[in-house]
C-alpha cells in the first residue's frame, strides 16, 4: 500500500480531532511544508527533491489548504508556533 494512501486510511479511522493540524499531512507534505516555512523557495524545493515546480505548488496547495494558510509569513508563523522550525 502506498504511504499516502495508508496516511488517509488512517486518517479516517483515528479520531485527530484534539492533535495539530500539521499531524493529518502526509510525510512528504510535512517536508515541503518545512522547507516553505524556512524560506526556501519552491524550485530549490523541486530541485532537492527531484520534482517539478508544478508538483511542489500542488502540495504548497495541499498543505495551506490543510492547515488554513495564506501566505508565505503564515507559513512561517504556524511552524515558528508549533515549535517545528528554530
Amino acid at each position: 500500500m502506498q504511504p499516502d494512501i495508508a496516511d488517509l486510511l488512517l486518517r479516517q479511522v483515528v479520531d485527530d480531532s484534539a492533535s495539530p493540524a500539521h499531524e493529518q499531512l502526509t510525510s512528504r507534505q510535512f517536508q515541503i511544508f518545512l522547507k516553505l516555512a524556512r524560506g526556501v523557495p519552491q524550485p530549490t524545493i523541486a530541485s532537492e527533491l527531484a520534482l517539478s515546480t508544478r508538483t511542489v505548488s500542488t502540495y504548497r496547495s495541499q498543505v495551506a489548504a490543510t492547515l488554513e494558510l495564506r501566505s508565505d509569513a503564515d507559513f512561517a508563523y504556524y511552524a515558528l508556533k508549533h515549535g517545528l522550525i528554530d
